[in-house]
């Protein structure tokens, strides 16, 4: 994956700051989503909006069509490999948005925390993270003891 990460840092995305995104789920759970791919696809979807939210988050000058500039890897087997679906997120540390007087793409920086201040973590988002999953997965499969063992959300800095 670091080499992925790497070749997106200097030859995909722009020159702007890059984050990777590690999201790991409780094993009840990946058993669930082993065999069910529109399950998959909404535990990505959730990732995604949940960080995208955490950057309008940290750039409140972006307008409201900025959205957030990612790659997404679904990984289904450790490093051991076992079966272990994760996901990998690279996400470009801005915003994009299309000017609509002059149709061309714009780019907003996300600005970085005032000395002093805590900034955005992978912790401070997780709890919201699993609840929506559970929310969405609960009609199928999800018990409450499916959470007990909590989903592990990291977040590294690629450049």
């Amino acid at each position: 994956m670091a080499e992925i990460a790497a070749h997106l840092v200097d030859h995909v995305f722009p020159p702007l700051p890059v984050r990777q995104w590690v999201l790991s789920l409780p094993k009840r759970l990946r058993y669930f989503l082993k065999t069910n791919p529109a399950a998959v696809s909404a535990v990505l979807h959730i990732l995604l909006r949940v960080i995208q939210q955490a950057l309008i988050e940290r750039c409140p000058n972006a307008p409201e069509n900025a959205r957030l500039g990612a790659v997404g890897f679904i990984h289904r087997f450790g490093d051991a490999l076992n079966e272990h679906i994760h996901f990998h997120v690279c996400v470009i540390d801005a915003l994009f948005y299309r000017d609509e007087t002059h149709g061309a793409l714009r780019i907003v920086e996300v600005a970085e925390p005032p000395a002093g201040t805590k900034p955005i973590y992978a912790r401070d988002r997780i709890r919201g993270i699993a609840l929506e999953i559970v929310r969405r997965l609960r009609p199928r499969v999800v018990r409450d003891t499916d959470v007990r063992t909590p989903a592990v959300l990291s977040e590294s800095r690629c450049a």
